[in-house]
């Protein structure tokens, strides 16, 4: 019974969408954020390999 009830409320369909709509969002966050640690990684690299300077 108390199961019941939470998954009444947790797969409620509108908070499923709140839920849901966020995704995207992180998605392009997380994927900015490792584009960036690349870029920077790959700058450090370069300025530290004396063959590259």
């Amino acid at each position: 019974m108390v199961l019941d009830g939470l998954l009444g409320r947790v797969l409620d369909p509108s908070r499923l969408q709140m839920l849901l709509a966020n995704i995207p969002y992180r998605s392009d966050d997380a994927e900015k954020r490792r584009k960036d640690d690349l870029e920077r990684v790959r700058r450090e690299r370069v300025s530290l390999d004396p063959l590259r300077s």
